[in-house]
């Protein structure tokens, strides 16, 4: 949607931050300013905004997962023996500085 607005800038600000306070997926581009001398504000801007309707009936949060694919299982096995993911990394410990920011030595 393309939008043109006149106003003062603490209620352009207004605007864009409730835009942004939106619940769903809002972006904002092209935004263009200009000023007349009365101080009024114009701007300019194109909104897009991705929303869908919220869901009639929701699963039983008792309801059991569905296990996992053959797929799936291949990949979690892959990353538990790749290594790179909960191995943790020992950091030695060094000076950070003096005990007493104070201190003159």
């Amino acid at each position: 949607m393309n939008l043109s607005v006149t106003s003062d800038f603490d209620q352009i600000f207004r605007f864009l931050n409730e835009i942004y306070l939106l619940p769903r997926v809002t972006t904002i581009s092209g935004l263009d300013f200009t000023h007349d001398r009365s101080g009024l504000i114009s701007t300019t801007m194109e909104i897009n905004s991705l929303w869908q309707e919220r869901p009639t009936q929701l699963a039983s949060v008792e309801a059991p997962l569905p296990d996992l694919s053959k797929s799936e299982i291949a990949l979690l096995k892959k990353i538990e023996n790749d290594g790179s993911v909960g191995t943790p990394i020992e950091i030695p410990d060094v000076p950070r500085g003096k005990a007493n920011i104070f201190a003159t030595n």
